[in-house]
């Protein structure tokens, strides 16, 4: 069964390839439209075999924004986490606080009001 052709897709082929750099021959993928005797560019890694090419211009701005964009929100969360059990801690004592003063006062209004 054939794969459908995309509009703007072109196949992509696997030729022997020369690498005049290294002095052997390895398998690369080539664009199809690519000639007998056409030059490509092949991206080695440090022992010399045929890698993936390094990511492009794009991808790096895009993920250089992602990881700022997340450590912005983990900034602001951890903002808000703070400020929020710092409230907390501050409730507290003004509550006991208050159990304290109402406790000293509870006493003079109820024999007020008792008699």
């Amino acid at each position: 069964m054939r794969t459908p052709r995309l509009p703007g897709h072109r196949p992509e082929r696997r030729l022997q390839v020369f690498l005049a750099v290294v002095g052997r021959a390895a398998t690369a993928p080539v664009r199809a439209w690519r000639r007998r005797a056409a030059t490509a560019t092949a991206w080695l890694d440090v022992c010399g075999d045929i890698a993936a090419p390094p990511p492009a211009r794009d991808f790096a701005a895009t993920a250089g924004a992602a990881a700022g964009c997340a450590t912005a929100f983990g900034g602001v969360a951890t903002a808000c986490g703070v400020r929020w059990a710092l409230g907390r801690s501050i409730d507290r004592r003004r509550l006991a606080q208050w159990a304290r003063a109402w406790e000293r006062v509870e006493a003079g209004w109820v024999t007020r009001y008792t008699r």
